[in-house]
């Protein structure tokens, strides 16, 4: 039984290792929360302007072209968008796309992982960047261990055994 504290002093147990699917949401509501921090950019950029409307002007047409290129047009390129993460055979991770195909996925960078709220960023084998993004409610199970799964890989990827011994 592998013994494994995460910060909510929770132990990770054998039944931790076989993991159902983990739905986050459509493909509508993901690309509805990846587009938030374009939202927030132009507001803020919307706020400088009433300060100081010469910069406020500068900020905008940038953060404008941000959003336009960042939002609209990468999302409008036919990308399939993440709904779900599960793993495989070989206990692998792997993202189901919205058009229903699977892809095998590795970490990018350090997923966020709290206990209402997670943000996985992930990288396909053809290199392509994957974001999944969800609000869970607080106390789910399914999230928790999926939670201590992905922090004992993140810690196998990021500080793999000294092989000297």
């Amino acid at each position: 039984m592998l013994k494994q504290h995460d910060p909510n002093h929770t132990l990770m147990d054998d039944s931790d290792k076989v993991l159902p699917i983990l739905s986050f949401g459509g493909a509508r509501r993901q690309r509805w929360l990846q587009n938030v921090p374009c939202a927030l950019a132009l507001l803020c950029a919307g706020f400088t302007m009433g300060h100081d409307w010469r910069w406020g002007l500068a900020l905008l047409a940038v953060v404008l072209a941000w959003a336009v290129w960042h939002c609209l047009l990468r999302q409008r390129a036919g990308q399939a968008v993440p709904e779900a993460i599960l793993l495989g055979i070989e206990s692998d991770l792997r993202v189901k796309m919205e058009d229903g195909s699977v892809v095998s996925v590795q970490h990018r960078a350090r997923p966020f992982l709290h206990p209402r709220l997670g943000m996985i960023r992930l990288q396909d084998d053809d290199g392509r960047r994957l974001v999944l993004i969800a609000f869970f409610t607080a106390g789910d199970d399914l999230w928790r261990r999926w939670r201590l799964r992905l922090r004992q890989e993140w810690d196998a990827v990021s500080d793999p055994a000294d092989p000297a011994g």
